[in-house]
């Protein structure tokens, strides 16, 4: 491991959201769900914030489970429970300056997200939750005692001691289609379209290693409930409150529904979007996160990968 990291792969577990928060969160998120399956969702959002061994059975239910995925399907959230995946679509935001996060919400850091998404956040973690997703323990920094000198410091020494996010790992993917081939000044079209399937941190530059980010498997932290903005004020769902969902560089707080989990990301200042292969700003893409690795995209989702057009070179900034 880094020496100037000093990261340690075990460390003490740190406070966890207890069960009735866990279910707070999914029963805010089963009531933004609308339409005549509200109910049965309900009960299997409900099932799915508890503990381990309280998730709700594919096929106990089967009139239960479809109509939990047709109103996960009406909130443009698409859920494959064999798979055990989510996805959903965004939007490249982000493409010529530094990033801290891969995906927020408009209400979130856009101006240094990769991604952002009109989806709701308490919906894609209750999906997350559908689909087995594990909470995870969320990075740790623990001061070094004694600690260095400034002198030491200047030279480089570490200030504190870095506990890396743990957890079973999410892997995540983002799907596009385009054309392909030469295009036809004649007609106007391209005789093709090809499928891009990337791993995000493909899609993420590091300055310091001049290579992309780390392939790893993401951890879910499924955010957390804050206070209300004024004294008497229901409690909010972090993600929700912030707008940012997925984070490229360590937060404390533990406010995202995902975080990365390499040493790398105790910076902040590395990350840049990959626009050699990123399509044009605004480009809608399909946000895929899965329990297993992925070789392709999963035959659920398949047909809802969006198309992306080819851009005019004043707009692909």
């Amino acid at each position: 491991m880094d020496s100037t990291t000093r990261s340690h792969l075990r460390a003490s577990q740190g406070p966890a959201r207890t069960r009735s928060t866990a279910r707070t969160g999914a029963r805010r998120a089963a009531a933004v769900l609308t339409g005549a399956a509200c109910a049965a969702a309900a009960t299997l959002l409900l099932s799915s914030a508890g503990a381990q061994d309280d998730r709700p059975q594919q096929g106990a239910d089967p009139a239960g489970d479809a109509a939990v995925l047709a109103a996960f399907a009406a909130a443009e959230v698409q859920v494959d429970r064999d798979g055990g995946a989510v996805a959903f679509p965004v939007a490249v935001e982000v493409r010529a300056d530094a990033l801290e996060y891969l995906l927020v919400t408009p209400l979130g850091a856009v101006h240094e997200s990769l991604f952002v998404t009109e989806s709701d956040p308490e919906i894609l973690n209750a999906a997350l939750l559908l689909v087995g997703a594990e909470r995870g323990k969320n990075v740790e920094y623990t001061p070094i005692d004694p600690p260095p000198s400034r002198e030491e410091v200047r030279s480089g020494a570490p200030t504190h001691d870095v506990a890396l996010p743990e957890g079973a790992p999410i892997f995540v993917y983002a799907a596009w289609r385009e054309p392909a081939g030469a295009f036809d000044a004649e007609t106007g079209t391209f005789p093709a379209e090809t499928l891009h399937f990337h791993r995000v941190e493909d899609l993420v530059l590091d300055l310091e290693r001049q290579r992309t980010l780390r392939r790893h498997g993401w951890v879910y932290l499924g955010s957390r409930m804050v206070p209300g903005q004024r004294e008497g004020d229901a409690e909010r769902f972090a993600a929700t409150a912030t707008g940012n969902l997925v984070c490229t560089t360590f937060f404390t707080d533990g406010d995202t529904l995902l975080t990365t989990a390499v040493p790398e990301c105790t910076s902040q200042t590395i990350w840049f979007p990959n626009n050699w292969l990123l399509p044009a700003r605004g480009s809608e893409l399909l946000f895929i996160a899965s329990r297993t690795e992925l070789e392709r995209v999963p035959v659920a989702f398949a047909d809802t990968v969006p198309f992306v057009p080819e851009p005019a070179a004043a707009e692909n900034r």
